[in-house]
């Protein structure tokens, strides 16, 4: 018989997140950006000098441009997990997303990518995406839509979304996974 149910994190896993969710919702208000970043879970074989097991590594990334530049990241990244021994991988950022319509539905389904890339789309949406990462693929995700007030403050929702199973690829996915996992873009 096949279990069809969708792993959850644990609890003390999703009351991380949701603390780091919160504080990232209070940064975007007070910034009024939000930095991209990235926090590993630190495990019993850390290679990192300082980091104990169980601590809390936060990364304030960086995000490049181009393809390249986010590969090479995503690699030091993935290298950081590794030492670290981390078991869990959080990731908050800014973000851009486009609800195509069915001539742009048609051409993603075909190409494989974007005819506009969501950061131009005249339609686009301005996200926070909170990606949660375990090793074996085990992967969660969620989305919130950014509100502006009228002077042009942004602000999330002080609640985290429900976190949804999922399984994805690309650059960051999987991130505490080995090389052969992903795929050289997203």
């Amino acid at each position: 018989m096949m279990c069809l149910l969708d792993p959850e994190l644990k609890p003390d896993e999703t009351a991380l997140v949701r603390h780091i969710y919160q504080c990232a919702a209070k940064t975007l208000a007070h910034a009024g950006h939000l930095p991209p970043a990235a926090f590993f879970r630190v495990g019993p074989a850390t290679k990192l000098p300082g980091l104990k097991p169980g601590n809390i590594a936060a990364l304030r990334l960086d995000m490049p441009g181009n393809d390249a530049g986010k590969d090479a990241l995503a690699s030091l990244m993935h290298e950081f997990a590794q030492r670290a021994d981390a078991d869990l991988a959080i990731l908050l950022l800014e973000s851009w997303m486009i609800k195509p319509n069915a001539k742009e539905a048609q051409y993603i389904k075909e190409h494989g990518e974007f005819l506009v890339r969501p950061s131009q789309h005249p339609q686009r949406i301005e996200i926070v995406l909170i990606s949660v990462t375990k090793p074996g693929g085990q992967g969660w995700s969620a989305w919130v839509e950014i509100s502006r007030d009228s002077n042009g403050r942004p602000s999330i929702p002080a609640e985290l979304p429900p976190l949804e199973y999922l399984q994805s690829d690309g650059r960051f996915a999987n991130i505490l996974d080995g090389d052969s996992d992903r795929p050289s873009s997203s």
